[in-house]
């Protein structure tokens, strides 16, 4: 017959045993998974209950495969949260907030140069094309009237050999304004052009210095994993991380930068624990990574390079390979770095 005091050898979701379970089971008392516990299920899971006034202790376990699939649950509702809110978003920014065209400067886009040349040259013709009609009408009927007052050319259909200089004039200002302004244009480019070519190498240091004082532990069971995620949230201390991963990460390509961050937040005993989808060959249940949302945005933030990024699918068939093998990684020392002929990623 089943009882509360058996009951507390057993996971308090599946109510098996939590000895005859994989993995490490986790405890509903744990500040994280608690939190976890709560954004999942509308109901409390309290730790006693008394009947008669008698209290007995209810089971505080929950076994890996049980938090795994709480955590798995959580983390798509959080992704699904913040999808739904960026769609909002864009909708909100593109009904109420159209962007204005930036002015020109130093510091511009190669994009908004190009207009602008265009611009200022459309104008500048179309204005000198406007100036010749003019002056041509104006020329002709003053033509006319010298014809028929002062006994000139009656027909007024040539204008004077002097009115036609004065509208050459006037063209060749017109020109040499916009001579000007491409000058002045070129310049902008050529200050462009050596920014870009100035461009420094992958800078160990980030912007933001927090001192010396920062060091973090590979991770090596679920609670770490919970807390470092969530203290990610905080713009501050995810700051941090990244100074500090900035600093030790020293590859020049994608995959080795990642490689190495991998190595700097993970224990590679815990890494086997991990598949991409939370599926294993074997019908094992693992940890999703990708529902580690924070983490993956630093794992693409120190992979990326000045002369490259690192996509989505970069990233994805970066981890679903390193995560198959993570098992023959663990007894090895020291970094190991990554060989990846381009022509072998997937599109």
């Amino acid at each position: 017959m089943f009882t509360f005091a058996m009951s507390k050898a057993k996971c308090r979701l599946c109510l098996c045993p939590t000895a005859s379970q994989p993995g490490v089971p986790s405890s509903i008392e744990d500040d994280c998974f608690e939190a976890i516990i709560k954004n999942v299920f509308r109901f409390a899971l309290p730790t006693f209950h008394i009947v008669a006034g008698v209290k007995t202790d209810l089971p505080l376990l929950v076994c890996f495969q049980c938090s795994n699939i709480v955590r798995n649950f959580h983390y798509f509702s959080e992704h699904v949260i913040a999808n739904q809110k960026k769609l909002h978003d864009k909708w909100d920014e593109n009904r109420h907030m159209p962007q204005p065209q930036p002015p020109i400067s130093d510091n511009g886009s190669m994009d908004n140069l190009i207009q602008e040349i265009k611009r200022g040259s459309e104008e500048a013709i179309t204005n000198s094309l406007g100036t010749k009609d003019n002056e041509y009408d104006s020329t002709s009927t003053i033509n006319k009237k010298s014809g028929s007052e002062f006994g000139g050319n009656p027909s007024g259909s040539e204008p004077s050999e002097p009115q036609k200089c004065v509208a050459k004039v006037e063209l060749v200002e017109t020109l040499e304004k916009m001579d000007k302004r491409v000058d002045a244009v070129t310049k902008q480019l050529g200050v462009l052009i050596q920014k870009l070519a100035q461009s420094r190498p992958i800078s160990k240091k980030r912007s933001i210095d927090f001192g010396v004082s920062f060091h973090m532990k590979p991770i090596t069971n679920v609670e770490e994993l919970d807390t470092f995620n969530q203290q990610l949230n905080d713009e501050e201390y995810k700051e941090k991380v990244l100074n500090w991963l900035g600093e030790n990460v020293t590859a020049t390509d994608n995959d080795n930068r990642m490689q190495q961050t991998l190595d700097l937040i993970f224990s590679r005993a815990f890494l086997p624990e991990f598949s991409w989808t939370g599926k294993s060959r074997v019908g094992k249940q693992k940890l999703a990574f990708r529902n580690y949302t924070n983490i993956l945005d630093v794992l693409q933030t120190i992979g990326k390079t000045d002369t490259s990024i690192v996509t989505d699918r970069e990233l994805e068939y970066f981890l679903q390979k390193k995560l198959n093998h993570a098992k023959d990684r663990v007894n090895i020392l020291g970094y190991t770095s990554c060989h990846v002929d381009p022509k072998k990623r997937k599109k």
